[in-house]
């Protein structure tokens, strides 16, 4: 079993949802959909009907794009109702629930937040939203940027999703510094 991840999806690109239909089969596999799906309640719920038939369990993580209401949505739900409403989704798809989550955590790029890595003894720590993959080390823990983003401008379409979906485990072999960048 090996768990994948990826994030910013942005499916109200065209491009980006013709990608998504090109994952291949994982049957034995997990994906964390780590944020960023896209802007509406229906952009998850496609990419959860096409990805819960491609892996064997999904995890999804809300980012700020999936809880944005569009100004020009007059009737979509807004807050904690439009979370809620996203998780409904999440639960008619069989997903993991995370039953201890009581709030949303801290953006995790404060400075209360920066050494939960060191506190809550991660081995791998998976962040989107910047549109700059890349793997870092920091305290010895391995942190992943596992973004999509929008092409041309971030991916290549050329090779499809494929090489955009992010081993984390058990991961595959990466050069540690012996120093923390």
């Amino acid at each position: 079993m090996k768990l994948y991840a990826i994030s910013d999806l942005h499916l109200s690109d065209a491009v980006n949802r013709r990608a998504l239909e090109g994952v291949a089969e994982h049957p034995d596999d997990w994906i964390v959909l780590a944020g960023d799906t896209g802007e509406k309640e229906a952009h998850l719920d496609w990419a959860l009907s096409i990805l819960t038939h491609r892996f064997r369990q999904v995890v999804w993580v809300p980012g700020n794009h999936d809880l944005w209401t569009l100004p020009s949505d007059r009737e979509g739900l807004r807050g904690e109702a439009k979370y809620r409403r996203l998780v409904t989704i999440c639960l008619r798809q069989d997903l993991v629930q995370l039953p201890r989550i009581p709030r949303f955590s801290i953006w995790c790029g404060t400075r209360q937040t920066e050494r939960w890595h060191v506190r809550f003894s991660a081995s791998v720590l998976v962040y989107g939203h910047l549109h700059v993959r890349g793997t870092r080390f920091r305290d010895g823990v391995r942190f992943e940027e596992v973004s999509l983003g929008l092409s041309p401008w971030n991916w290549s379409q050329e090779d499809g999703i494929r090489p955009y979906l992010r081993e984390i485990l058990p991961g595959k072999a990466v050069d540690r510094p012996d120093r923390n960048e």
